[in-house]
């Protein structure tokens, strides 16, 4: 060996002299691989590092005769091709095999080399060339396994390729049952089953960032899918945080958004529905008629909320994934709420999630684990208890171990019950002496969200509300359908101005306006630029926005309904139950979901016999006995359900009179059932009552209040007016929603 070095330092010395030629000193430029080649000559003498290893022995022994001043690093792959006896076998490609032997530990060495660079350039900021010269000449000089031992770098953190103080964001703060799914790098099929308050969006957020950063896969082959749009804000927003601009490579939509950007030009070009694309998505999936862009990773959200299309959906995307990929569901089985719609939620979705995600393949055996989060952050001990208790009413149940509460100390916890009596004023009372900070009252259906909100409102409680709107979104909005159609036939400052003028005296025309401007904001300076395209880009932009990104809600007081408190929180919550509250396992899973949105303290008032057995949880139990009459006011909003959509005479009176959101009109009762009237002229028809038991239409409600003492105030107040296609003839039409009121007459006396 020191032969060899003796003559590698020889053949240097020789070779730079001629290079030099009769000059006395001279900087020179030289390729240290085509001088090992020329050395080595047919037989290989030392290896490249051996000879970089010489050079520097001279840079050392020479000082001022022989000095390094600077160098270059290329990279480039010599490759040898040898012929095999067994070539022609039919062996085959194994990718997994190949990248492990090839190309992983050449990638895992570029990653450890950038690691070296970072520390080299922190010691020279911060000890000078003077030490940090001497981290260089051993990085040159030693074996390359003692000089990381020497200088401390830690053999699993140096291969990540993430810096340390990336790492520690991603990483921090997570509980063992979180690390356990950050960390599991083995699986393709991860179901996470995370009860409320148990960090599910965190952990998720934090996998995520671990998947395109730690795990070193390719932000531009992931897929996130969510139900709604704020959901895709808060994980864009909480992501960026973590892997900064790598976020704007992955793909992250709702489930209805990616399947229009799925289809393409489909939509203009085959006259595809916009209410239809996600199962005009699948079935193009299915027939291979669209090609899926390469996706590695699919990560879904609320998986607990998926129904029968969605479900179709998914396989079809996974189906069409690389064949190395992976699959992440979170979702709640207990929270399974979203029983209505065209696309109604089911927990057996969750139960086939092993069985239908899953691919076996000659490299490896596919791993399926399913992980719980049970720890709760939300809540006090003694609340996570009492839903714990409560939780074992819910058949069926995915998660077998309780809830654990993270908190140590016991908040309040109060059960009141009635008979015979509302218990709509003890709730105000209660809520006015509540000095919580964040407070909420959950009803079941919109009547009793309004009714309450106006005798919050009446003793003056700073108080704002959330109802359910059946049938139609914020994109139905006549406003912004108005708006849409004259941009198409215009430019978008016309439209802008037609909308200002035709709307400014509507109701929701502030709510419209918002809509707007965050669209212009969003698209500004791609606008500015290419203008033409955006009408279809803000029709499909309607058919995603939802009236909690833009419905002002801050307020001491939030009176709302069970199904739309669902992710959010409250120091203290007070939850009014009827008697016949619970029909099916959906209204059991909401009044968890209802229970479980309390921080510190949970009032419950109940008509119903279901918490009997509960007490011993409870900090109070009393029995509600003086007597409050039902309000003398109650207040009904109608929705889609509740009218009869295909009436010609109101298509007819809309068109004539044009009625905008805020309008009073009159409600009349005849022989066709309720009717509005603006100007004497009709502009909607309630439905007919209904006679099944499972469907409950407003007609059914008011028939109900006129026998107990109630009577129809004839004034009523616009409260939107919206767009509903009738898919049977292909046309959209007006319908015209109002708010209903109803007085209690004294004595009975009607």
């Amino acid at each position: 060996m020191i032969q060899v070095r003796e003559e590698t330092c020889k053949f240097i010395i020789e070779a730079l002299l001629e290079q030099l030629e009769n000059k006395d000193e001279a900087e020179l430029e030289i390729s240290t691989n085509k001088l090992k080649i020329k050395f080595d000559g047919d037989k290989k003498k030392i290896s490249l590092e051996g000879f970089h290893h010489s050079l520097v022995y001279l840079h050392e022994l020479l000082k001022t005769s022989f000095a390094l001043r600077r160098g270059r690093l290329i990279y480039y792959q010599a490759y040898k091709i040898t012929k095999k006896e067994n070539i022609q076998e039919n062996t085959p490609y194994r990718k997994r095999d190949h990248y492990n032997k090839s190309l992983k530990p050449y990638y895992e060495r570029k990653i450890e080399s950038i690691h070296i660079q970072i520390s080299f350039i922190e010691r020279l900021i911060k000890d000078g060339w003077g030490k940090t010269s001497e981290f260089v000449k051993d990085y040159f000089g030693m074996e390359y396994a003692k000089f990381k031992k020497r200088y401390k770098f830690d053999e699993k953190h140096i291969k990540l390729p993430v810096t340390q103080e990336r790492l520690k964001e991603i990483i921090y703060d997570l509980n063992n049952e979180q690390k356990q799914i950050f960390e599991d790098d083995k699986s393709d099929s991860i179901m996470v089953l995370a009860g409320p308050g148990s960090g599910k969006t965190k952990t998720l957020v934090h996998k995520i960032a671990s998947l395109v950063t730690i795990e070193n896969n390719k932000p531009e082959y992931f897929l996130m899918l969510a139900h709604s749009r704020v959901a895709v804000a808060e994980f864009r927003d909480r992501l960026h945080k973590l892997i900064g601009n790598q976020i704007y490579e992955m793909k992250i939509f709702t489930f209805h958004s990616f399947a229009i950007n799925l289809l393409g030009k489909k939509l203009d070009n085959e006259n595809i529905s916009l209410y239809n694309v996600i199962e005009e998505a699948t079935r193009l999936l299915e027939n291979g008629d669209i090609e899926l862009p390469y996706i590695q990773m699919l990560v879904l959200d609320e998986y607990q909320d998926v129904g029968a299309k969605t479900y179709r959906f998914i396989q079809a995307i996974y189906s069409q994934m690389a064949k190395d990929k992976k699959i992440i569901a979170v979702g709640d089985d207990d929270q399974c709420i979203n029983n209505f719609g065209a696309d109604s939620a089911d927990i057996r979705y969750i139960n086939q999630f092993q069985k239908d995600f899953k691919e076996f393949d000659e490299e490896k055996n596919f791993q399926f684990t399913q992980y719980s989060l049970l720890t709760n952050y939300r809540s006090k001990k003694n609340i996570v208890d009492f839903s714990n208790r409560y939780r074992e009413l819910i058949p069926n149940k995915l998660k077998l171990e309780p809830l654990l509460p993270k908190a140590g100390d016991d908040g309040e916890i109060n059960i009141t019950h009635y008979q015979n009596r509302s218990f709509i004023q003890n709730i105000v009372r209660g809520v006015q002496k509540d000095d919580s900070e964040t407070i909420a009252v959950l009803m079941r259906n919109n009547e009793d969200v309004l009714t309450i909100f106006s005798e919050l409102l009446n003793s003056g409680i700073n108080v704002k509300y959330i109802t359910s709107k059946d049938g139609f979104s914020l994109g139905n909005l006549i406003e912004l359908q108005e708006f849409l159609e004259y941009w198409k036939t215009s430019t978008l400052t016309d439209a802008k101005n037609y909308f200002d003028k035709a709307y400014k005296n509507s109701k929701n025309y502030k709510l419209a306006d918002k809509v707007i401007e965050k669209f212009m904001h969003q698209y500004e300076e791609e606008m500015q630029t290419n203008p033409d395209h955006f009408t279809s880009l803000f029709e499909e932009y309607l058919k995603e926005i939802e009236f909690e990104e833009f419905e002002y809600t801050k307020a001491n007081v939030l009176v709302s309904t069970m199904h739309k408190a669902k992710g959010k929180e409250f120091d203290s919550v007070y939850i009014g139950i009827e008697q016949d509250f619970i029909q099916n396992d959906y209204d059991k899973r909401l009044l968890y979901v209802a229970m479980t949105r309390a921080k510190n303290s949970l009032h419950i008032h109940t008509k119903n016999h279901m918490f009997d057995s509960l007490h011993h949880y409870c900090t109070n139990n009393f029995q509600y006995t003086q007597f409050d009459e039902e309000p003398n006011r109650v207040v009904f909003l109608m929705g889609l359900g509740d009218i009869a959509l295909s009436d010609k005479y109101s298509a007819d009176g809309i068109k004539r009179v044009g009625p905008q959101a805020g309008d009073k009109c009159q409600i009349v009762q005849n022989r066709f059932g309720f009717e509005i009237y603006k100007d004497h002229v009709k502009i909607a028809r309630l439905a007919k009552p209904s006679t099944s038991d499972k469907e409950d239409k407003l007609s059914n409600k008011i028939y109900e209040k006129l026998q107990n003492g109630y009577q129809l105030k004839e004034k009523v107040e616009i409260d939107y007016i919206v767009q509903w296609y009738n898919s049977k003839n292909d046309k959209n039409y007006r319908q015209v929603l109002c708010k209903i009121y109803m007085q209690k007459v004294e004595n009975n006396d009607k």
